[in-house]
């Protein structure tokens, strides 16, 4: 009977421990494999509303809801998509996530790369939907996850920054 409280909190501080070691790098509270109901807690910043995810390319992704994150003040944010195991496995910000949206891109993806430590990024210019031209800038976060910071033409609607749970861990002999 007194090793059972000792086992028991030797489980909870390995889940925690597991959990911590799981965890990405935190933007404004969210980060990758951030568990579902964790979620909720980003309601003092921000608006939360539980979508349909509309780019789902199988069935079994339509059933998994979208975050969509909106300002107090009524403006899309970010959304945060989660998967079967209800931990969040990739996210989109614009700028006004940040309270950003009078910064030039340029200046916003430097503060970025200083505030949260990123990694060094290479970049390139693409194209969007649109057509139009986009500078892209694409990294690997120390905590593992894959990293796209975006510096839209004129007005285009893509998030500032991109962030998605990396698919494999390399693995060095």
């Amino acid at each position: 009977m007194k090793t059972f409280p000792f086992v028991v909190l030797a489980t909870a501080l390995a889940s925690a421990s597991a959990l911590a070691q799981n965890a990405g790098t935190k933007f404004r509270g969210v980060y990758i494999n951030m568990p579902k109901a964790e979620a909720s807690r980003l309601s003092d910043n921000f608006d939360l509303k539980w979508e349909k995810n509309l780019f789902a390319i199988t069935k079994e992704e339509e059933t998994i809801p979208v975050l969509a994150i909106y300002s107090k003040a009524g403006k899309h944010c970010g959304n945060v998509k989660f998967d079967q195991t209800n931990t969040a496995k990739s996210a989109d910000f614009y700028r006004s996530f940040f309270d950003a949206d009078s910064l030039p891109p340029q200046q916003f993806a430097e503060a970025l790369v200083n505030n949260y430590k990123l990694p060094k990024l290479s970049c390139a210019t693409e194209k969007n939907l649109a057509g139009e031209p986009l500078r892209t800038c694409d990294g690997l976060m120390s905590t593992g996850e894959r990293v796209r910071i975006t510096f839209p033409a004129g007005a285009s609607d893509e998030p500032a920054i991109h962030l998605k749970r990396s698919s494999a861990t390399p693995k060095f002999n």
